[in-house]
């Protein structure tokens, strides 16, 4: 019995370190938008320059504009989008952090009102097989209003619009013009699911007057590693306890 369940608990410890492994070098379609709604159609569209380049077909579009950023899993765009005159935007996904995360980061300045999109998405994350959960969470500056959502997808697609932990904001400066400090963060269960899945985030910056936002957004899934350690206490404590049970009815 000990031995077998000795040899158990190595399989799985290896099935973990192959996981661990794939999941840190698969890397898919890494893509960066900036939509100004006061605009037609997406005015930024950005590839990971190790995942395309301009002439890139994504699920939104064709992508327009070079990644500032050079190396795999770092993106960035320094320029104009619509009203937004000034916009300092980088994403950051595997294998530079996670392998289970992506984070946005911002600074959009307006001269007057306007409403800006941002997104961020990234393909080819790896499934632990068990349940887990995705956890959203934000912190910046605004003049204006900032409202985001993150969305964990098991169909592995760009902008998949899978699970939400719950909508970010929306945060709202007291007096609009005035910079204003904001912060939240949200979590969400996840069922099991040991295929590929895609991570997107959102984040909409509303302006009424002149001024800026800025913020940093991190949507994070536990890494397989620490799901299957956890599985594996799991399986541990059922057998210590099944164990117990089987030698206390060979006493009786």
């Amino acid at each position: 019995m000990k031995k077998y369940y000795s040899s158990f608990v190595i399989l799985i410890l290896l099935v973990g370190v192959i996981l661990i492994g794939k999941a840190q070098n698969a890397n898919a379609s890494f893509v960066l938008t900036l939509d100004d709604l006061g605009t037609i159609g997406i005015d930024v569209i950005i590839v990971d320059d190790v995942d395309g380049v301009i002439g890139t077909l994504t699920s939104v579009g064709v992508s327009n504009t070079a990644d500032a950023s050079l190396g795999d899993g770092l993106i960035s765009y320094t320029g104009a989008a619509g009203s937004f005159a000034v916009n300092f935007t980088a994403g950051a996904s595997k294998p530079v952090i996670g392998p289970q995360q992506i984070d946005l980061v911002d600074l959009s300045i307006t001269g007057a009102a306007g409403s800006l999109v941002l997104g961020l998405t990234d393909t080819g994350f790896i499934g632990s097989g068990i349940p887990s959960s995705i956890t959203d969470a934000i912190g910046g500056t605004t003049v204006g209003t900032v409202l985001a959502s993150g969305h964990y997808d098991p169909a592995n697609v760009e902008f998949g619009l899978g699970a939400i932990p719950a909508s970010l904001g929306p945060f709202v400066a007291p007096t609009q013009g005035t910079v204003e400090p904001f912060s939240g963060s949200a979590s969400a269960a996840v069922a099991a699911h040991a295929g590929l899945f895609s991570l997107t985030k959102f984040v909409t910056i509303t302006h009424t007057t002149g001024g800026a936002t800025s913020f940093n957004n991190s949507l994070s899934v536990p890494e397989p590693g620490l799901a299957l350690l956890l599985g594996i206490s799991l399986v541990g404590l059922v057998g210590v306890g099944a164990t117990r049970r089987f030698k206390g009815a060979k006493k009786e």
